[in-house]
C-alpha cells in the first residue's frame, strides 16, 4: 500500500473526519501505525462510541481501496493529499482543512488570487447576469472564480468566467463519479478541462444535504473573499459567507430588491457589515492590500497572464517600482537599476508610495512593500 493509499484509506473510515484522522495520526506516530492499530487501541483513545468503532473495523478495506482506485482511474482523477506540494496554499490555511482532494482537471498555480461567487440556485434574470458579468471581469484580471457547480448563481459565475478564457474552481458536495446536477454534465466537463472540479469526499459518494456545508467551507477556505450574489434567510450562500468570516475572509454583497426573497440574505450580510459591491472595481478596491501582499515578488510568485492585476492595483508608475519590490530590502541604487527609471522618477513614485502605505522606508534608503 502506497503513502497516498493509507491516507486515502484512512480519510474514508467511517465516522472520522479530518480532526479525528490527525488526532490518530499525531498518537500512532504515523498514518500506516493508525491502520494497523486494533480496535482496542482506538477503543483506548476515548474518541469513539461503541458503534463507531464497529463501523470503522467492519469496514471492508481492501474492497474499497481497489474500488475507490478503479474509479479514480475511469474518471481520470488525481488524488492530492496535505502532505502535497500542489495542495491549495489558501486551504492549507484554514482551521483543519480537509486531508484528501480529489481533483479532476489541475488546480491553477496561482490558486492564491481566488474570488469565490456563491448565490442561490434559484436565481432571476438580473442576478444571474450580475454573477456572470462580475465573474467574467474578475477572471479578465486574472482571477481565478471558485464556486460549486450548483444550478443559477454558481453556474452563471462558472460561465462568466469560462467565457472570457479565465480559470474556475468549481468545489462540489459529492464524489467525482457523480455530476451533480446531472443537466451541467457539459459544464463539468469544460470546467475539468479549463480549470478544476474538486471534492474532499471518495470518489461514489452521492450527493447528500449532509456533504455540502463542508464544501460550503471548502469553496471559502480556498478563496481571499466570497462575493454573495442574491441568496435568502435560509441560503447555503449564507452559510459559506459565515464560514469565510471565521477563516478571515472579506464577505462582499450585491444589494437586491427589498421585497424580493433572494435579496433578504444579501440585504442582511451588508447590513451585518458586508462591503456592498456595485461593480467589480469594489472588490479589487476592498482586496488591494492582500493583492499587494499576494503579489511581492510577482515575477517569482505571479505567472505573465496575471500582468492584469498588477496593473489593476498599482498605476504605471507603481508598477514599474513595485514589481521589484518584496518584503526583503532593496537599496534604493539597485531599484533604480533594476526599473531602468530616471533617479527622480523612482525617488517620486516612492514617496507618493510611502504616503500611500504601500512602501515603507528602512534606514540605510533601503526599501520594502508595506
Amino acid at each position: 500500500m502506497t503513502d497516498q493509499e493509507a491516507i486515502v484509506l484512512l480519510s474514508a473510515l467511517p465516522g472520522l473526519g479530518s480532526v479525528k484522522v490527525r488526532k490518530l495520526v499525531e498518537h500512532f506516530g504515523s498514518v500506516a501505525n493508525a491502520l494497523k492499530a486494533k480496535e482496542k487501541d482506538f477503543a483506548a483513545l476515548g474518541l469513539f462510541s461503541r458503534n463507531s468503532l464497529q463501523k470503522i473495523f467492519e469496514f471492508d478495506r481492501d474492497n474499497f481501496l481497489q474500488s475507490e482506485y478503479n474509479l479514480i482511474r475511469q474518471n481520470d482523477v488525481a488524488v492530492v493529499t496535505i502532505f502535497d506540494e500542489e495542495y491549495p496554499i489558501a486551504l492549507r490555511s484554514i482551521y483543519d482543512p480537509p486531508i484528501v482532494l480529489y481533483v479532476r482537471g489541475k488546480i491553477p498555480k496561482d490558486e492564491g488570487l481566488s474570488v469565490a461567487v456563491v448565490g442561490s440556485r434559484n436565481a432571476s434574470v438580473y442576478g444571474l447576469t450580475v454573477a456572470e458579468k462580475l465573474s467574467s471581469q474578475l477572471a479578465e484580471l486574472g482571477l481565478t472564480v471558485v464556486s460549486g457547480l450548483a444550478k443559477g448563481i454558481d453556474a452563471a459565475a462558472h460561465r462568466g468566467c469560462l467565457r472570457t478564457g479565465g480559470h474556475t474552481i468549481a468545489v462540489v458536495g459529492c464524489g467525482l463519479s457523480h455530476i451533480y446536477p446531472p443537466e451541467h454534465k457539459e459544464l463539468f466537463a469544460e470546467i475539468s478541462i479549463k480549470g478544476a472540479v474538486i471534492s474532499s469526499l471518495p470518489m461514489a459518494t452521492p450527493p447528500i444535504a449532509f456533504n455540502f456545508p463542508a464544501r460550503n467551507r471548502i469553496i471559502s477556505g480556498m478563496s481571499l473573499a466570497v462575493l454573495v450574489v442574491e441568496a435568502s434567510l435560509k441560503s447555503g450562500a449564507l452559510i459559506t459567507s459565515h464560514f469565510a468570516l471565521e477563516q478571515g475572509r472579506d464577505v462582499f454583497a450585491v444589494p437586491g430588491k427589498i421585497d424580493h426573497p433572494n435579496s433578504q440574505g444579501v440585504n442582511r450580510l451588508i447590513k451585518d457589515g458586508a462591503k456592498l459591491v456595485t461593480c467589480f472595481e469594489d472588490i479589487l478596491e476592498e482586496l488591494d492590500p492582500q493583492l499587494r501582499r499576494i503579489s511581492a515578488a510577482p515575477r517569482k510568485l505571479l505567472p505573465t497572464s496575471n500582468e492584469k492585476v498588477l496593473k489593476a492595483i498599482y498605476s504605471e508608475d507603481e508598477l514599474s517600482v513595485a514589481q521589484w519590490l518584496s518584503q526583503e530590502p532593496l537599496y534604493i541604487d539597485d531599484l533604480i537599476s533594476k526599473s531602468g527609471q530616471p533617479h527622480g522618477d523612482v525617488v517620486s513614485t516612492l514617496l507618493k508610495m510611502e504616503l500611500k502605505g504601500i512602501v515603507k522606508k528602512l534606514p540605510g534608503q533601503y526599501f520594502v512593500l508595506a
